[in-house]
């Protein structure tokens, strides 16, 4: 952190920090951004500058607004498992890691929309019964967010897949790995 005047080469101060944790980023030259407010998390404009921006749905922070190791290890990497039902072939991941479950807790259900989705966001699913067997479908003719290698029933608690929100548009679900254990 650089606080007051920031010299160039030339030895004049082309930009001033006024504030605890201003950033200085370079713009067509130094530009200063100011130190976001409480609740907001750095990202990556359209314009490929730095910006503030509201935390997306199942980003958080620790109690104390503040990103910390464990926070981002046991917000994301070490989720535990929520159930998620089924309605009307969809459902919305919040966390790394869901269980499925059937609608009205059917023997069967086909699962074509998962949304929470964005780009390189990654989801662990598996099934919340043996008794009940989510169908999660490929794609459907575009009718869907799932891009897979084929349908995949989660018909054992056990059985797992895992995606990744896909890096070109953010707006599929790639699977990246399954297991079944049936």
């Amino acid at each position: 952190m650089i606080a007051g005047a920031f010299s160039s080469t030339s030895g004049k101060a082309d930009i001033t920090l006024t504030t605890n944790g201003d950033i200085l980023y370079y713009n067509s030259g130094r530009q200063r951004l100011a130190i976001g407010s409480e609740g907001k998390i750095l990202t990556v404009s359209d314009a490929d500058l730095p910006a503030w921006e509201t935390a997306a749905a199942g980003v958080s922070l620790s109690d104390n607004n503040t990103w910390t190791a464990s926070n981002i290890f046991n917000g994301f990497l070490a989720s535990t498992p929520t159930e998620l039902t089924i309605s009307s072939a969809r459902v919305t991941a919040t966390r790394l890691c869901h269980k499925i479950d059937t609608e009205g807790d059917a023997s069967t259900d086909n699962l074509d929309w998962i949304d929470g989705y964005g780009y390189g966001r990654l989801l662990t699913l598996q099934s919340e019964s043996s008794d009940r067997d989510p169908t999660l479908r490929d794609e459907q003719g575009g009718n869907g967010t799932l891009n897979m290698a084929g349908d995949f029933t989660l018909t054992n608690y056990s059985d797992s897949i895992f995606f990744a929100g896909r890096f070109a548009d953010g707006n599929t679900w790639v699977e990246i790995s399954r297991s079944d254990n049936g």
